[in-house]
């Protein structure tokens, strides 16, 4: 049914509707991908090989009213989206293990920047020493 002021054109009236609520409609996830893929600028032919489908495939997706957990988690790589999220809108998102560890990784970074900011200046003073010492062992060769 379309919506008022909206054109009777069945492909246009989808495309102009805004975003329904997914978690209520699980049977436009077809559409869902169909939409996202042309928002962010991603042909069919680019998503079929992202997610590995041949051309009739893909457009078979576009009409798909139900997907197993695996392909909707390949189409959300493909598309750089959490489909999951987007359907159970209760669900939060996993905490990334490695989130800590790379947390960690930062913090010592940062800290190995300043005290190499702080070698700087011994870095300068070690050189300078280096040329004296070479003129020294001059002096001394020469005595």
């Amino acid at each position: 049914m379309p919506i008022k002021n909206q054109p009777t054109s069945p492909k246009k009236a989808v495309w102009e509707k805004p975003m329904p609520s997914y978690a209520s409609k699980p049977a436009a996830i077809g559409v869902v991908i169909k939409r996202i893929a042309e928002e962010k600028g991603i042909a069919p032919a680019e998503l079929e090989r992202r997610i590995g489908f041949d051309h009739r495939n893909v457009y078979r997706l576009f009409k798909a009213k139900t997907l197993s957990m695996k392909m909707l988690f390949t189409i959300s790589e493909a598309l750089e989206e959490n489909l999951l999220l987007m359907f159970q809108p209760n669900v939060k998102p996993l905490p990334n293990p490695l989130q800590a560890e790379l947390d960690k990784l930062k913090a010592e970074n940062e800290q190995l920047k300043a005290q190499l900011k702080d070698l700087s200046p011994l870095t300068d003073e070690n050189k300078v020493l280096k040329g004296q010492l070479e003129v020294l062992k001059e002096v001394m060769k020469g005595r």
